[in-house]
């Protein structure tokens, strides 16, 4: 009983499996003969290089910018720094002067 289900079973997943792959086939066949959308295909192809090499170039001039300026950067962050440090201190000091520190 078992066994012939399963035949049954592995038959009808052989029918419909032929019947998938000649339906893809003939859809992949249809597909590629439609000029209108294999030329836009082929222009998308070629704006994602353009992209991607304007990407790259960007990636590129980003990285010279910030070596080039890696003084300034430093120069920002410790600035950021001392401020913070500064600030600190002043919200220290009101604490202290308001007795926000004896809870």
């Amino acid at each position: 009983m078992i066994s012939t289900e399963l035949d049954e079973a592995l038959a009808q997943l052989k029918k419909t499996d032929g019947k998938h792959a000649q339906l893809q086939k003939e859809y992949d066949s249809a597909r590629a003969k439609c000029q209108p959308l294999t030329h836009a295909q082929a222009e998308l192809d070629k704006a994602e290089r353009k992209y991607e090499d304007a990407l790259d170039k960007w990636h590129e001039l980003d990285k010279q910018f910030d070596d080039e300026h890696a003084w300034l950067i430093d120069a920002i962050d410790d600035a950021c720094n001392k401020w913070y440090e500064a600030k600190q201190r002043v919200n220290g000091i009101i604490r202290k002067l308001t007795g926000a520190n004896n809870d």
